[in-house]
């Protein structure tokens, strides 16, 4: 389940700023990946929990405790079927976005490896190291999506991809991926801005601000 939800983090974030057609690859990945979340709701139906220190068995009552949480309604919400709209309007991952509800797994599962692990600065490391490298994923999508509104317009968006060095899909993705990490790093020289979407500050606020609490949440 982790590792599905984590697939789901990058590829509906690459589906929306690269993907501009229908791949049978990434239907099938996606068809796949809801599949594994209509298991783990009937799973979660069957999961035990503690009642005064007792462990609570009865299928009954761990239904009705699972209805009656908030988990169940956020997986639900998880997936909605808003996708299923794209076979008449087209091309539209945004739909799927609905299946990111389901990262609040993400946080139990840190705070349980945590809690059981025997080296808890090393895993707060890992998880830092991870969380920058999904940052820089999604910033780079949002850079060629950015780029692609601007009609590749400016020094500082993607090269106009009219040749078939940049048109290649590949190269698309490494190129932003390579601007989104200096960005996040800030080690790297930014080109200044020349338009009025180019200064919007929530492109490069969030960066800071998720660096600052990832830096803050490292305790050694």
């Amino acid at each position: 389940m982790y590792y599905v939800l984590l697939a789901n983090l990058v590829i509906l974030s690459g589906e929306l700023g690269f993907v501009s057609k229908t791949y049978p690859c990434v239907f099938v990945a996606d068809s796949f990946a809801d599949l594994v979340y209509l298991l783990d709701i009937v799973v979660q139906f069957r999961t035990g929990y503690l009642e005064q220190g007792l462990m609570v068995c009865e299928a009954r009552k761990l239904a009705g405790h699972y209805v009656r949480s908030k988990p169940f309604l956020m997986d639900l919400l998880a997936l909605t079927p808003l996708d299923l709209l794209q076979f008449q309007i087209g091309i539209a991952p945004l739909l799927r976005f609905p299946r990111f509800i389901k990262v609040y797994r993400c946080y139990r599962f840190y705070y349980m490896v945590e809690s059981r692990t025997i080296y808890p600065n090393l895993w707060r490391v890992v998880n830092l190291i991870h969380i920058l490298l999904l940052l820089s994923h999604w910033f780079g999508c949002f850079y060629y999506m950015l780029s692609e509104f601007e009609n590749y317009d400016g020094d500082w968006t993607y090269h106009k991809p009219d040749s078939p060095e940049w048109k290649a899909l590949g190269r698309k993705y490494l190129a932003s991926l390579y601007w989104s990490t200096l960005t996040l790093t800030t080690i790297g020289d930014l080109v200044t801005p020349s338009s009025n979407l180019q200064y919007a500050p929530f492109s490069f606020l969030p960066q800071a601000a998720c660096t600052c609490v990832c830096i803050r949440s490292i305790e050694f």
